[in-house]
């Protein structure tokens, strides 16, 4: 396999003889996971560990961008950035903010705070979230999710897709998480995950329950509806994991202020009108990722 001018002949593939009609429709070739050794039931070294880089280069980090599309497919904007063997500075700036990986099984650091409407939401004393670039929304216990959308008046569970939350679309919704010490603002453009219907008043919220299904190390899994406001990094540090967020370089994503998008992006409905979306354990949920962090998509 070769990635980034980097390449190995000693890694392992899994074969799919059935895959989703989801993943046949979209322009990909596969799905690639970079957690640790731990997750993997064939026992198979991490692509970032296995392409011949030194240990002191076994860090990798993304930028990933906001999907803008005003219906013009020139100012239509997709993608991101991924670094392998280090970052790149022309994407953030200041200090990268450093957590220590609790279990080298998945990416999982300890989640500070979260904030919603400007008020302190309580999510315990101990709380571990692993940091999945290959999850769009953000999943926690259903109690603490229940508490975060009681800020938001006109909000109610989901009757099409259980574990998730509708709101009002006109809300422009204020949420934060810390990491670090540090509080990090989502944009509401990100907390809105689309519309519930083609009248486009209600829309599904970006925080969804895991259930009672978190384990002693695991309650969260956060993704990109967090991750497209920060450079993230995963180092593995010489044996010491971490995980690093900074600020975004000015002009990406808004830079360091929220995203101001101009227009409202819906999500695709079916024929019937309800969402695609529906919810699944969490272990199970990190498994079908392939083993949490990261995923991202092989293109041809």
């Amino acid at each position: 396999m070769q990635l980034a001018g980097q390449s190995t002949t000693a890694q392992t593939f899994a074969l799919a003889t059935a895959v989703t009609r989801g993943l046949l429709n979209q322009a990909i070739d596969g799905i690639a996971g970079l957690g640790f050794k731990a997750l993997s039931t064939a026992k198979a070294t991490p692509l970032w560990q296995n392409v011949g880089l030194s240990q002191a280069d076994e860090i990798f980090s993304f930028f990933l961008q906001r999907e803008i599309d005003s219906g013009n497919p020139e100012n239509t904007q997709y993608g991101g950035v991924f670094t392998l063997g280090g970052t790149n500075s022309s994407l953030y700036q200041g200090d990268i903010n450093w957590s220590e990986v609790i279990d080298e099984s998945y990416w999982l650091i300890t989640l500070g705070g979260i904030t919603l409407q400007n008020n302190t939401v309580s999510i315990g004393n101990t709380v571990n979230a692993a940091i999945d670039t290959g999850t769009t929304l953000i999943g926690g216990p259903s109690s603490v999710i229940a508490d975060l959308y009681s800020q938001i008046p006109g909000s109610s569970p989901s009757t099409q897709s259980e574990g998730y939350y509708n709101y009002p679309c006109a809300t422009n919704v204020s949420a934060s998480v810390t990491f670090g010490n540090q509080a990090y603002v989502l944009s509401p453009s990100d907390f809105l995950a689309g519309a519930t219907d083609r009248t486009g008043e209600t829309c599904l919220g970006a925080f969804f329950s895991v259930g009672s299904d978190q384990t002693t190390t695991l309650q969260w899994i956060v993704g990109a509806a967090f991750l497209k406001s920060v450079y993230s990094v995963f180092d593995y540090n010489s044996g010491k994991p971490r995980v690093g967020f900074a600020a975004l370089a000015d002009g990406l994503n808004g830079g360091t202020e929220s995203s101001t998008v101009a227009q409202t992006q819906t999500a695709k409905v079916g024929g019937n009108g309800a969402s695609s979306l529906h919810r699944v354990p969490l272990q199970t949920l990190l498994a079908t990722l392939t083993a949490t962090c990261c995923v991202f998509a092989v293109w041809p």
